[in-house]
């Protein structure tokens, strides 16, 4: 009986109890979700930032000119969207300004070497980052 009992109050309790599920997006929300930029919006955005940086940097006369280059680049690319397709273009390019601008602010030539060699591979290998 007290089994019989036990059995019945369980089942009620499931029957009854909130489940911890998520809510399920509607049709209209499901069909609005973010993809991100398209390559070409990315191609462009990233050029842009390229295009600045490499304009300011090979012209720069001072070092504290070129690190603030390489740092207002850096922030520059950490601010766009990436697409699947250059994540590693996108972190490698991140890793390039970085190097330059540590490099600059330690002055250690063999870091700003360094980043700089990176970035020209970058631009060698996507010419469309300095159209």
């Amino acid at each position: 009986m007290i089994a019989g009992l036990t059995i019945g109050l369980v089942v009620l309790m499931a029957a009854t109890l909130p489940r911890n599920t998520p809510p399920q997006p509607s049709r209209a929300e499901a069909s609005t979700v973010y993809t991100g930029p398209t390559d070409a919006e990315y191609e462009a955005q990233a050029a842009a930032v390229v295009g600045a940086f490499h304009r300011s940097y090979t012209t720069a006369t001072t070092s504290d000119a070129k690190r603030t280059t390489a740092e207002t680049a850096l922030n520059g690319m950490l601010g766009l969207t990436v697409p699947v397709r250059y994540k590693d273009l996108h972190y490698g390019l991140a890793v390039s300004f970085t190097l330059m601008r540590d490099g600059l602010t330690q002055g250690n030539v063999v870091e700003v070497d360094s980043g700089w060699e990176k970035y020209q591979t970058f631009t060698a290998a996507y010419p469309w980052l300095l159209k």
